[in-house]
């Protein structure tokens, strides 16, 4: 690619900080850190902790953080001991996927009234079914969301090449912001998108992101970086790519 893709505000490079599943801590201790800043993040939320929390999640919508889709039921691999049988993928089918992820959509414009607009995959899983019967749904993603994020992925994204429906995702659970800064670094130099991924938040435990972590993230948007919600870089990129056809 170029030397240098052309993000807003004549920053460097882009960042998105997301966050999966709705947990607690980001209502009590994330979004206000969040807000403090003036970052705006990425949560990909289920809907039954949403509901429980129904009026705290109305409000970080409205506060602008964006509000994605990580389906209604969290399916993944049955590799995971703690997955229940009716949520393992490779015994689902794309018609299942599909349904879970309207249902997903439906509960959130009923509950937060926003239509979301990117996905978060769970676990990191693209694909349902087993073998030569394995399908990946990262077609049905692209039909519905302007972007996907993968996870535990290994670097920054791409805007000139990258396909928008399986966007790399860097894990930036349980990790120092020293980490993370080789990512940083690999994104400021090639003027890339650095997508990272979290959990719980300003939390020092398996799967949480440390509040002395999230804090230097955060300040980054007073320096080179473009700090902005995944939809929003997504649209940015596209709109590129448009002018550039």
């Amino acid at each position: 690619m170029a030397d240098t893709f052309p993000w807003p505000e004549g920053k460097r490079f882009a960042l998105s900080l997301s966050f999966d599943d709705a947990r607690a801590s980001c209502l009590d201790h994330g979004i206000p850190l969040l807000n403090t800043h003036g970052v705006k993040a990425t949560f990909y939320v289920l809907p039954h902790p949403v509901e429980e929390h129904l009026e705290s999640w109305r409000a970080a919508a409205e506060a602008g953080h964006e509000m994605g889709n990580h389906t209604a039921s969290h399916p993944c691999s049955a590799n995971f001991h703690w997955i229940s049988p009716d949520r393992r993928t490779e015994d689902w089918t794309l018609p299942q996927m599909e349904t879970d992820l309207d249902e997903a959509t439906v509960a959130l414009q009923r509950l937060l009234d926003v239509t979301p607009r990117s996905f978060a995959y769970p676990c990191g899983n693209t694909t349902v079914g087993r073998g030569a019967q394995a399908h990946s749904y990262i077609p049905a993603i692209a039909k519905r969301f302007v972007c996907g994020r993968l996870f535990k992925s290994e670097g920054p994204v791409d805007p000139a090449t990258a396909d928008l429906s399986a966007v790399f995702g860097v894990d930036m659970d349980e990790r120092d912001y020293a980490d993370l800064v080789p990512y940083l670094d690999q994104a400021r130099e090639r003027s890339t998108w650095l997508v990272l991924a979290g959990h719980d938040m300003c939390l020092d435990k398996r799967q949480g992101v440390r509040r002395e972590t999230l804090e230097a993230l955060c300040v980054l948007a007073d320096g080179d970086a473009w700090v902005a919600p995944v939809a929003d870089v997504a649209d940015h990129i596209l709109a590129h790519r448009q002018v550039m056809l």
